[in-house]
């Protein structure tokens, strides 16, 4: 079971959410439980070291003792007398956050560093999620992803998990407590790689952290408790008729999760999938409510598309000349820049006379994708225009049962030509589970409420 953020708001939250690990306990399950950071602590971290960057010692004492104090409220609010211990562990790691943004402060500003800041709140909230379970009468102890056996390689901000050294340690290290009867209580998002250091997962990598530790347990089950009711056909804020989809593949949830739909971390669904673990996303404000199941299997309805998603920030990098056409080798060169710049292709275009290519990236890695690609091609004559747009959304539609359905595409862009949208670059993959497109950024909301209409999804389920 994983609890996010956004349900860890107070201790009468975290206290919500033991007990829904204390019913399945009660009831003769196994449970291991995944939290997050209480909810904005992350992005306070995240904030602090923009403001230690200055050398400001004051602000950075009076961030601390912020987050010394949403932690000890959290703590106090479970309302038992036992919590010394708690409290104490608490005072060490805002100690330790300290000398952290110290060191940020005095010019460490590593990648490792920073995922040693960012992994603060979750270190800090499993103790007390612990606590709540005892005070429960759920025996339970707190570990990091690192003591949990999650071992990743060194890349710092979005690490990648060592599948055959997790299998074997998360056994090791979990499987010997549910053992003894008691209940783990793991940070989400934070690992460790073969020296030790601290690594992260990536934002929202809690998620992930559940996927993998139930893949390598051999769950029956792994459960995603959220603040919503599942995933939706559409962002409710965006469409006000969306509607929870009961069941989706592995394959559509992680197309929509890549694709804007942040319920899930868009790396969730690929260690579930190896081990054939099924997911429920479900709602902890509404827990008799079923959610979203994703699994091998697809729901079959009477519409072939099930959602709708946008991202919106985005740029588009445009690289086009003549020179380009019939020369082995470009798109290569193009993708290498890319990487060299540190940046996440999220879309792929290029024109069938091979004279352009257009790509999206991240928004925040448009300026250093464009200063790559002109090193790359500036004296080689065979690219003459880079070009950026940062003022464009990505809009994607989702649904196996759009594979081998005749017209689908056609009802998709018509729908969005009926409410005036400009399409500005298009991309299918050869899984016709996913259409994605480009429109303009101020379009976004009116492409997917008109695609939301076309296929009726307000009444499917």
């Amino acid at each position: 079971m994983k609890f996010g953020g956004g349900l860890l708001t107070s201790g009468r939250e975290v206290k919500n959410c033991a007990r829904l690990v204390k019913e399945r306990v009660d009831a003769g399950d196994q449970v291991i439980v995944v939290v997050s950071a209480l909810s904005g602590v992350t992005d306070r971290l995240i904030e602090a070291m923009d403001l230690v960057e200055g050398g400001n010692r004051g602000e950075m004492e009076k961030f601390s003792q912020e987050v010394h104090s949403i932690h000890v409220s959290a703590l106090d609010a479970c309302g038992t007398a036992n919590g010394d211990d708690i409290t104490l562990l608490i005072d060490s790691l805002i100690g330790r956050l300290r000398e952290y943004l110290e060191s940020y402060r005095d010019g460490d500003r590593s990648p490792g560093k920073r995922d040693e800041i960012q992994s603060m709140g979750e270190r800090l909230c499993a103790p007390i999620f612990s606590h709540y379970l005892t005070a429960e009468g759920v025996e339970a102890v707190s570990l990091t992803g690192g003591e949990a056996g999650i071992v990743t390689d060194s890349c710092f901000g979005n690490a990648i998990p060592e599948m055959d050294s997790c299998r074997r340690l998360v056994v090791e290290s979990l499987g010997s407590l549910l053992g003894r009867g008691v209940t783990p209580v793991v940070t989400g998002f934070l690992a460790q790689n073969e020296e030790g250091e601290v690594t992260t997962l990536g934002r929202g990598g809690s998620d992930y952290t559940t996927s993998l530790i139930g893949a390598c347990i051999g769950a029956d089950e792994i459960w995603i408790w959220k603040d919503v009711c599942g995933i939706m056909t559409a962002n409710p804020k965006v469409v006000p008729g969306a509607r929870t989809i009961p069941m989706l593949s592995y394959t559509e949830a992680a197309e929509l999760a890549h694709f804007g739909a942040r319920v899930l971390h868009p790396r969730t669904m690929e260690p579930a999938m190896g081990a054939m673990i099924p997911i429920r996303v479900r709602d902890a404000t509404r827990p008799d409510l079923d959610g979203t199941l994703i699994s091998q299997n697809s729901m079959e309805i009477g519409g072939s598309v099930k959602a709708v998603t946008s991202i919106d920030r985005v740029g588009l990098i445009s690289i086009s000349g003549t020179g380009m056409a019939g020369i082995p080798g470009v798109a290569a060169r193009v993708f290498d820049s890319i990487a060299r710049g540190g940046a996440n292709v999220m879309m792929i275009s290029q024109s069938s006379s091979e004279t352009n290519i257009t790509i999206i990236v991240p928004k925040r890695d448009l300026e250093v994708c464009r200063d790559q690609l002109d090193m790359e091609f500036r004296d080689c004559g065979t690219v003459r225009k880079i070009s950026l747009d940062e003022g464009v959304s990505v809009v994607s539609v989702v649904g196996s049962g759009m594979k081998g359905t005749p017209g689908v595409a056609a009802r998709v862009f018509r729908a969005v030509a009926d409410a005036g949208v400009n399409v500005v670059m298009i991309a299918q993959g050869s899984s016709e589970v996913n259409i994605s497109f480009v429109v303009g950024q101020a379009d976004s909301v009116r492409a997917v409420t008109s695609i939301h209409r076309e296929f009726r999804l307000d009444e499917l389920f």
